[in-house]
Formats: C-alpha cells, sequence, structure tokens
C-alpha cells in the first residue's frame, strides 16, 4: 500500500520537502533598502494611520526581481525596523500581487509582523524579524504597511530576501 498525501507519494512528499527546507537554510540574503536598491542603509518609511493601517508603500515592482539571473521565486525572509517615530507597538504587513494593492490584499496575499518600538530614531535595538511568506514568484510586486495606534507614526526598515530557481 503507498500512502499519499495530496495525491503524492509519501516518500516523494518528504524529498520535495526535505529540498524545498535545504534552498531555504543554505542560500543567500539579499538586503534591500530604499528605491529597491541592494546594500542600500536608507531605508524604507511607512506612515501609519489613527490605530489604521496607513498608505501602501512599494518595495519591489517587476523590474526589482529577479535580483539574481534565471532565479524564479523569492521570499521576504528578513525585516528590520532602522528608525520609529514612537516606542509602542507596530504592526507592518507585507503585500504582494501580480496586479494591484488593492486586489491583492482581496486575495488574502499578505503576512504581517509585530514590531516594539523600543527606542526613538534610530536609537532602536534594530535586531532583523522573521516574516513568515509564501514563495512569490519573481516579477511580482511586493508593498508594505503600517499600522500604530499613533497618527502618523512612522517606521524605516530594511528588507531581507531570499531568491529561488524552484
Amino acid at each position: 500500500m503507498i500512502i499519499s498525501i495530496n495525491g503524492r507519494d509519501i516518500i516523494q512528499w518528504i524529498l520535495d520537502e526535505t529540498i524545498e527546507i535545504e534552498n531555504h537554510l543554505h542560500n543567500t540574503e539579499k538586503w534591500i533598502g530604499a528605491s529597491a536598491t541592494e546594500d542600500n542603509l536608507t531605508g524604507y518609511q511607512c506612515i501609519s494611520g489613527n490605530n489604521a493601517f496607513g498608505a501602501e508603500v512599494l518595495l519591489l515592482d517587476i523590474a526589482n526581481t529577479p535580483i539574481e539571473a534565471g532565479k524564479t521565486k523569492f521570499d521576504l525572509h528578513r525585516v528590520v525596523p532602522v528608525a520609529v517615530s514612537v516606542a509602542t507597538a507596530y504592526l507592518l504587513r507585507i503585500v504582494w500581487g501580480s496586479g494591484t494593492f488593492a486586489a491583492a490584499i482581496t486575495a488574502r496575499q499578505y503576512t504581517t509582523v509585530p514590531f516594539m518600538g523600543t527606542g526613538l530614531g534610530s536609537n532602536i535595538s534594530g535586531a532583523a524579524s522573521e516574516v513568515i511568506c509564501k514563495r512569490i514568484p519573481a516579477g511580482y510586486k511586493v508593498w508594505a504597511q503600517i499600522k500604530n495606534a499613533t497618527n502618523l507614526a512612522t517606521m524605516n526598515f530594511l528588507i531581507g530576501i531570499h531568491e529561488y530557481t524552484v
């Protein structure tokens, strides 16, 4: 008797999952700042609404990925805040899609990462936070927006991405 998961042989499924994990763990990471420029220390800046998500900011446009020729997918792996305006909790929402921001939100193509603004300005303890996100096809757009209890709170941040060929 062959055991299967979603119509695939269990052995093949384990092999596929192991390869995916290996690709994720043994990979390179590209850090990107404002203007989607690699190794740019100027962070993207998002502005919150009043206890609501603020306007979206385009992080990556269709021409920004792949960074390495031949890569077909990427994941936004980590985010590091480099400056915040208030020392309170933030939610950073990362959104991806091939169409509009609104269409991506409707399709629930986003993930959310909490941050605590533990210092003001650039004096924050800016440790990178993991982002849990699906693999995104190269050429997709990526946006971000933040939520804070303070209207017009700001967060500046850098993003780290991994690229894949599968």
